[in-house]
């Protein structure tokens, strides 16, 4: 449900609409006196004003009788259950988020010196888009490599420098450090393969994401799909200029968090 936008939830309600009022009105034609309806188009009237919740007044269920008392009686009541699932999947669309980080959309191939270390690293950049205070975020990254027939896919982990991540706040971006082993750069400093697994046999990288939202008293549990292209050259990522306040799109670079710089 929280995959659905909302065009889609009005469509999915709207055609429960239809189809209930096609069934509904075959049952009020088949067990309506058969004084009540001169016509199928009657009583498919009638089946539509009683589940959109105006029932015409010789639908008065204490003034029938027999199995078709009890239909009127169930869509009366089909007509205030179906209005209610639609509010209650409004209101989850709006409040859940099935991704609460945002990826860029190509990781970059840089130069830096992370956690004493100094070397070759492809760099992935992410930020939380919710407004909730994520915390103890764990990553794990995989490649998805391509068998010898190409019909099956292994998932090999590859290490991070820096796979915890103490607390997320709203639109700070966080950098994801994957070592780059020697061999892995050819001579232009072209990345052909990351810490041995060869990039023309993989299929896109896996990141795992785990943490926990104390406001909610919940875990957070999601999974994106990143390609790793084999035109990656070395750059620099854009600087951003955190505030804190949690609106990132207002920050000085926010417009080049997509974008590379030239490495220096």
């Amino acid at each position: 449900m929280a995959t659905l936008t909302f065009l889609e939830l009005v469509l999915i309600f709207v055609l429960l609409i239809v189809a209930s009022t096609v069934l509904l009105g075959l049952t009020f034609w088949w067990l309506a006196p058969s004084q009540l309806y001169n016509s199928y188009w009657d009583a498919l009237g009638s089946a539509f004003f009683t589940l959109i919740g105006m029932p015409p007044g010789y639908l008065d269920p204490a003034e029938l009788s027999g199995r078709f008392k009890v239909a009127v009686g169930a869509a009366g009541l089909f007509s205030l259950l179906l209005p209610a699932l639609f509010l209650g999947a409004i209101v989850f669309r709006l409040f859940v988020r099935l991704r609460i980080f945002v990826l860029k959309e190509r990781p970059t191939l840089t130069r830096k010196k992370v956690r004493g270390t100094e070397g070759w690293y492809l760099a992935i950049r992410l930020y939380s888009s919710t407004a909730i205070l994520i915390v103890d975020i764990d990553f794990k990254v995989y490649l998805r490599m391509k068998s010898s027939n190409g019909l099956l896919l292994s998932n090999e982990e590859i290490r991070v420098t820096n796979a915890t991540w103490p607390i997320a706040d709203t639109h700070v971006p966080y950098t994801l450090y994957l070592p780059v082993d020697d061999g892995d750069l050819d001579a232009n400093e072209h990345l052909i393969s990351l810490q041995g697994h060869d990039l023309e046999t993989c299929e896109s990288a896996i990141i795992h994401i785990r943490g926990a939202s104390p406001q909610l008293a919940s875990e957070v549990n999601e999974t994106h799909t990143l390609e790793v292209p084999l035109d990656l050259i070395p750059a620099d990522f854009g600087g951003v200029q955190v505030l804190y306040d949690g609106r990132g799109p207002d920050w000085v670079g926010w417009d080049e968090f997509e974008a590379d710089r030239p490495l220096q």
